[in-house]
């Protein structure tokens, strides 16, 4: 069984209280930690993202993004980052420079401003 279980949204109640719980959501659970030596509460925002990121991937509802997004949200709210929050908010994930130039297809050296547009 995953980790979303069985409980609707309205059931499942993650607070500002619950940050374990939300980052275990997103995969970084005490057997991660302690394969890092990182706990999650010091983990840098690029790497949080980036589990954020695989979760939404290989989620296969959208409850279970939605979930994810609020976990985003508890532990965006409890580290103060608006980055996490607004992510959280718009049920989306962070894309690098680098993912955003592979998305067109465009090496990282392009200066083409109709890339752009």
């Amino acid at each position: 069984m995953s980790r979303f279980g069985h409980q609707s949204l309205e059931e499942v109640s993650l607070t500002k209280g619950d940050v374990k719980e939300a980052y275990s959501l997103l995969g970084y659970d005490e057997a991660l930690a302690q394969s890092i030596g990182v706990e999650p509460e010091d983990a840098p925002v690029d790497f949080i993202l980036g589990l954020h990121k695989k979760e939404m991937a290989a989620s296969m509802s959208s409850y279970q993004r939605s979930l994810l997004s609020k976990a985003l949200l508890v532990i965006g709210k409890e580290r103060d980052d608006m980055t996490m929050i607004r992510l959280a908010r718009d049920n989306k994930t962070f894309v690098s420079v680098d993912e955003a130039y592979a998305a067109f297809g465009a090496p990282r050296e392009c200066t083409d401003e109709g890339l752009i547009l």
